[in-house]
């Protein structure tokens, strides 16, 4: 099975149990707040991607939006959209596998674990839709949001819900097949994006998912800072100077940074990576005494070293143009493994 889908499939059993609430107050708790309003994190998630407004989508069935959402947060925004596009309104998902080639009746066909269940009304429209985890015994086996619990389709409950149906059954109307091949391959910055993220040190904005995209000096600030603790607060941060000084004054404060000039002047360029090297040695205790203070043929290269001392750093061969650019892929990778350990 595609390492993709068993990924959405993990992220799609996580929500099994978690409960719609009656008005916009704890969304991401599974049971608090319980209630029939249709106020849930899925919608909150799809506006925070980008794909309707807030105001809109809370509050209205939530079905289609759990699906997208589970997609999006088991594989990131750039590999998701490569094969599913979000919707909040069920005839568009069928819309949209059928314009991708990707859809088949429920005639003749046998769903595969990661396809896209959609469910009909008494009129033949798509009403309701989930994703198939399994297929046995003449039964289709799914994870559903906006539902309840038993054998009979329900499109508009309260709970997402693991589920099952015959294979047969006439409000089945069909499903959509992900091209899980296009994604198999997938940047392998992804990976550490879903760590950082998991960690909370990075958010669903897209900026970090842009793999192959210079960071910035005030991106790097601003991820340190969050790494080692959070804001420090003090009379001198001042965002009006530039969003980033605050992070930069923290990063003072902590003694991670000494010279704060260096990281106000011009923070929007791309960050080095002899400056990246320095900023997360500094963050990860220091530089070791065998590398402070040895002249080199780079001043990056000491800490260099010390990183490869630390275990952080395990291929220096990677780091050693010290004047180039860091992806955020780059600069992820780096991140989980002197913060996470990963």
């Amino acid at each position: 099975m595609s390492k993709m889908r068993d990924k959405v499939l993990a992220e799609a059993a996580k929500w099994v149990g978690y409960l719609e609430k009656k008005s916009d107050k704890n969304l991401e708790d599974f049971t608090a707040n319980a209630g029939n309003n249709n106020y849930t994190v899925f919608a909150k998630k799809y506006a925070e991607y980008g794909f309707g407004e807030y105001s809109v989508y809370q509050g209205q069935p939530w079905c289609a939006m759990a699906v997208t959402i589970v997609f999006y947060d088991a594989l990131g925004y750039p590999t998701a959209s490569k094969i599913i596009t979000g919707y909040a309104y069920c005839p568009y998902g069928v819309q949209h596998w059928k314009q991708r080639g990707r859809w088949h009746d429920r005639s003749g066909y046998t769903p595969q674990p990661g396809d896209v269940i959609m469910f009909q009304d008494s009129y033949g429209t798509a009403c309701h839709t989930g994703i198939v985890y399994a297929v046995k015994g003449g039964r289709v086996y799914t994870y559903e949001g906006n539902t309840s619990d038993g054998t009979s389709v329900i499109a508009n409950g309260g709970a997402f819900c693991a589920k099952s149906y015959t294979q047969s059954n006439k409000r089945i109307l069909g499903y959509g097949n992900p091209d899980w091949d296009a994604i198999e391959d997938a940047h392998y910055g992804e990976e550490f994006y879903m760590k950082l993220k998991s960690a909370g040190l990075v958010s669903d904005s897209g900026i970090w998912q842009d793999y192959d995209a210079p960071t910035t000096k005030s991106q790097t600030i601003a991820l340190i800072d969050k790494a080692t603790g959070g804001r420090w607060e003090s009379e001198e941060a001042d965002a009006s100077v530039h969003w980033v000084q605050p992070h930069v004054i923290s990063l003072c404060g902590k003694k991670i940074v000494t010279d704060k000039d260096q990281w106000l002047t011009y923070p929007d360029i791309p960050i080095s990576k002899a400056l990246l090297l320095a900023l997360i040695d500094n963050a990860t205790g220091g530089m070791t005494d065998t590398y402070n203070g040895r002249k080199t043929d780079h001043w990056g290269r000491n800490h260099l070293d010390s990183l490869c001392d630390k275990a952080i750093i395990t291929t220096p061969e990677a780091w050693t143009d010290f004047e180039a650019q860091v992806s955020h892929a780059q600069t992820m990778a780096l991140m989980a493994k002197a913060f996470l350990n990963t």
